[in-house]
């Protein structure tokens, strides 16, 4: 028996919503982003801080240090990106030592100037 209130139902021949939600593939989470290794965190002492801030009223040591944190997370995304592992602690620590060159904290001060 049919339903007399149904609509009527024409075949088209052509797909329907239904027929793509079939084929759509579930919806996968980004991965959340690995953690900053404990070596990279600040501790309290920071050296670079230290190096680059003057005083509290040092907006460019400020920027300057700000460069500098943008700089680690983009180093360290890009190290796990092509490494495909986060850096070992003497990768790290070889890192940090060439951030901590007067030359290259000169260039973080320079770039906060600019």
């Amino acid at each position: 028996m049919s339903d007399l209130n149904a609509e009527p139902t024409v075949a088209t021949g052509l797909p329907t919503a239904g027929d793509f939600m079939a084929l759509a593939p579930a919806a996968t989470p980004a991965p959340a982003p690995a953690p900053i290794p404990a070596e990279m965190v600040d501790d309290g002492h920071n050296a670079v801080l230290e190096a680059l801030v003057k005083g509290d009223q040092d907006i460019q040591g400020h920027v300057a240090y700000s460069i500098y944190e943008q700089h680690k997370r983009d180093w360290l995304n890009a190290f796990r990106e092509r490494a495909g592992r986060s850096p070992t602690t003497a990768e790290l620590q070889a890192y940090l030592v060439g951030e901590q060159t007067p030359r290259r904290l000169a260039a973080y001060r320079h770039l906060a100037a600019a």
